[in-house]
């Protein structure tokens, strides 16, 4: 059985999200700092949420296990080639 698969646009996702790292951002303040490397013109279609829960990891299991917290940034320097990085460093990391 073959299953249609809806995409959405990549831009859409990160527009959720955001919106999840400003609660977390307001949650835990200035445990969390997050950087977004991501060209305006970029944009394919993805899954929907196939970013979000690596994100929601990341944040929880990487940058608030920190006692210092630290920097979660998300990173996409190609255009449309489904590359896409999230990278946990400490406080001041960029």
């Amino acid at each position: 059985m073959k299953q249609d698969l809806e995409e959405i646009e990549f831009v859409e996702e990160i527009e959720y999200i955001k919106s999840y790292l400003e609660i977390e951002k307001a949650r835990f303040q200035d445990k969390l700092n997050v950087i977004f490397d991501i060209p305006e013109d970029f944009n394919c279609y993805i899954p929907p949420l196939l970013l979000q829960p690596i994100v929601e990891n990341a944040v929880k299991h990487g940058v608030l296990a920190k006692v210092q917290g630290g920097t979660a940034k998300n990173t996409n320097s190609r255009k449309c080639s489904k590359t896409w990085s999230l990278s946990e460093g400490s406080r001041g990391d960029s």
